[in-house]
């Protein structure tokens, strides 16, 4: 339901109408701006801390996998960049390694079979 509305923003100049303001007494326009300005406010900030670039060197230990042993999902997803929802569609659909389950509520990939699938991903992107 897409709504298309002119809103206009008014200087208040008044001290009449500044007590107004200060009291409460908003009108739903006044209202809409004020929620509107807000919305926008909450978006770029979101964008801004999710968009933030880090520079490689600073995250190299972070990233950085064991040779052997297990990894759980954040730590693959600090190397292999995507989001929860199409990594588990790739382990579906074969593209990535299946997990281990280590117990009822703990699952995580073998730190060779991550370290492959890198080494795969970065062959394909340099043929393409």
């Amino acid at each position: 339901m897409a709504k298309s509305a002119t809103l206009k923003v008014t200087v208040i100049e008044e001290e009449d109408e500044a007590d107004a303001l200060l009291k409460g007494q908003l009108t739903e326009s006044q209202k809409e701006v004020i929620r509107l300005a807000a919305r926008e406010a909450v978006k770029e900030y979101i964008r801004e801390t999710q968009c933030r670039r880090v520079e490689p060197e600073q995250n190299a230990e972070e990233t950085a996998l064991p040779e052997t042993g297990f990894v759980r999902l954040p730590e693959v997803l600090k190397v292999i960049p995507l989001g929860k929802t199409s990594w588990w569609e790739g382990v579906r659909a074969g593209r990535f390694p299946r997990p281990v389950k280590l117990s009822d509520r703990c699952t995580a990939w073998g730190a060779e079979d991550i370290r492959e699938l890198v080494t795969r991903l970065a062959k394909q992107g340099q043929r393409e």
